[in-house]
């Protein structure tokens, strides 16, 4: 399962994207916004986990793009803008899930684990059922289309 992270700070880009991909998902790891949204207009993610505060193209602005171009994959927001309003925008703009700095790795962990669960309908921890009607076991990789 591929997730796009959207990070600009070196050590949470690092510590999160090491901790995911050892939990078995791949990322890939932005430093800008704008970055971000290219390798989005390419690829097929299953998962965003964007900081607001980035350069060239901020978390919130991401969010329009994504949302105009008619992308439904889940977003979750990881920022140190706490304040009232910022939350707002972050869920008024599309957001499934908002994670503020600094948290544990395994509060990431989890809130991943239940909005994809939620998300692609999966029917246990270890498999998830993708639109196309394929299911994928995290567990052995294997990817699967009726048995």
């Amino acid at each position: 399962m591929k997730i796009l992270l959207l990070e600009d700070d070196y050590n949470y880009n690092e510590s999160i994207k090491e901790y995911l991909e050892l939990l078995g998902y791949e990322v890939d790891a932005f430093f800008d916004g704008e970055s971000a949204l290219d390798a989005i207009m390419q690829k097929t993610y299953y998962l965003f986990l964007l900081d607001v505060k980035v350069p060239k193209l901020n978390g919130h602005e991401l969010i329009k793009y994504i949302k105009e171009a008619n992308i439904t994959t889940p977003i979750i927001i990881i920022t140190s803008l706490v304040d009232i309003d910022n939350i707002a925008i972050g869920y008024e703009l599309g957001c499934n899930d908002y994670l503020k700095k600094p948290f544990e790795l395994k509060e990431l962990e989890l809130r991943v684990k239940e909005l994809i669960k939620k998300h692609y309908q999966t029917s246990s921890e270890s498999e998830f059922t993708l639109a196309c009607g394929y299911i994928f076991n995290f567990e052995t990789g294997e990817l699967k289309k009726r048995g």
